[in-house]
């Protein structure tokens, strides 16, 4: 079982694309690899679930549960209930809501702290693995990299632009990547070691040659939270905040090493973006002008549709993809599901930090950076504007869920111990 979790891990946040591999037929259409793969692993997890779940006897476990369930079934229903033709379009349509489910097979298979290394050995490879393919996309140029349906290139087709000579990629491999780094930097805060560094470094090169602007911001702003979390938890003091330069260490060496990659002129690249921005932010212009415009047509859409929305698939209603996180979930679904969406998030948060405040308490480290990784993942998410995506929800299903066993299965979940904290929060 904890094999086919890794499989379906391994589609869910976007490094390989499965659904080619077989497909079914049925009277409501057909159901590809990655359908099967993931309900076998759904069907399978159910005893060992049940078992994990009377381990984790805190409140906020419950809430956080409680809170996955409802969104993903108002998701399956606004996913259902969009504009359609056919029953077997619904249907099509609730394949939206896959990603959100990997929370609850986390949760059942990571049942021991030897299980939690060898998932997070797993998921650093996938950081690297998705990083070299960031790299060599880039280097190859607009062109695929490979023609192989197995290859998952995103929404966009893995490439959008030249940046001043370097092809910008976003891989939907890079949400994940993201919260590797955010998980990597807590460690080094809290243990440093050069080894860790090194990895914080390779893995930036993802984020950088993104040349989402926003990206940048969102993991400014997720890095200044974790900050945050680990001196609210003790964790960490003032004094042992000038060890977050490894960032812009890290940074300022990949961009220094850049032509050795093949990658000239990342300097420039990188400082023409932020320029740019800036440039369209002020003026309202740009990318940012036509975002302006297309969250007032889309609130103009959401203010007929306001208690419960038109539903995930609202593109042929709306004429394309909504590129902001408000407009993008009142649309989907509507108010009830913002406020769901509002819950779940705050549960996640509240999860992370009774995972770190119980860790450190214990002199368990590793499991304090796991819990203050989730504020600001969700934190990057809200900024990055990625608040209804699959692959990104992937990635909050296996951060909280990992958040929310770890204190158990790393002996760090003294009950009373663990009361006490319920209370405070």
């Amino acid at each position: 079982m904890f094999e086919l979790f890794l499989i379906v891990f391994s589609f869910s946040v976007g490094l390989i694309n499965l659904a080619p591999l077989f497909e079914i037929p049925s009277p409501w259409g057909d159901f590809n690899a990655e359908d099967i793969l993931l309900l076998t692993l759904l069907v399978f997890i159910v005893p060992s679930y049940i078992r994990q779940r009377k381990k984790l006897f805190s409140l906020p476990f419950k809430n956080l549960e409680r809170a996955w369930i409802v969104f993903i079934l108002l998701l399956a229903v606004a996913s259902f209930l969009s504009p359609a033709e056919s029953l077997t379009e619904r249907l099509v349509h609730v394949r939206f809501v896959q990603g959100y489910l990997l929370f609850f097979p986390t949760v059942a298979v990571i049942t021991s702290e030897r299980r939690l290394r060898l998932f997070a050995g797993f998921g650093l490879l996938i950081a690297v693995a998705g990083t070299i393919l960031t790299v060599l996309q880039s280097l190859h140029g607009l062109e695929n990299l490979f023609d192989s349906p197995f290859y998952d290139i995103g929404a966009w087709g893995g490439n959008k632009q030249i940046v001043e000579g370097i092809t910008r990629v976003n891989l939907p491999v890079s949400n994940w990547i993201a919260y590797v780094i955010l998980i990597a930097l807590a460690i080094q805060l809290l243990k440093p070691n050069l080894s860790q560094g090194v990895v914080i470094g390779v893995l930036c090169i993802t984020i950088l040659l993104n040349f989402a602007r926003s990206l940048w911001l969102g993991m400014l702003a997720a890095v200044f939270v974790e900050l945050v979390v680990l001196m609210y938890v003790g964790a960490i003091k003032w004094a042992r905040v000038s060890k977050i330069m490894v960032l812009p260490v890290s940074v300022a060496i990949v961009v220094i090493a850049a032509p050795l990659l093949g990658l000239q002129g990342l300097s420039d690249a990188l400082g023409g973006r932020i320029e740019e921005g800036i440039f369209f932010f002020s003026a309202g212009a740009g990318t940012w002008g036509v975002r302006l415009a297309q969250s007032a047509a889309a609130y103009t859409l959401w203010s007929e549709n306001w208690l419960f929305g038109i539903g995930t698939a609202y593109r042929s209603e709306f004429g394309g993809f909504i590129d902001m996180g408000l407009p993008s979930v009142l649309v989907s679904v509507g108010v009830v599901g913002f406020l769901a969406f509002v819950w779940l998030f705050g549960s996640c948060w509240r999860v992370g930090l009774r995972a770190a405040k119980l860790a450190f308490r214990q002199q368990s480290l590793y499991p304090v950076a796991i819990g203050v990784s989730v504020p600001a993942l969700i934190t990057l998410m809200l900024v990055y504007q990625q608040w209804l995506t699959p692959y990104v929800a992937s990635v909050l299903g296996v951060a909280s869920a990992i958040a929310a066993v770890s204190p158990v299965v790393c002996d760090v979940g003294d009950v009373r111990l663990a009361r006490q904290f319920d209370r405070q929060l």
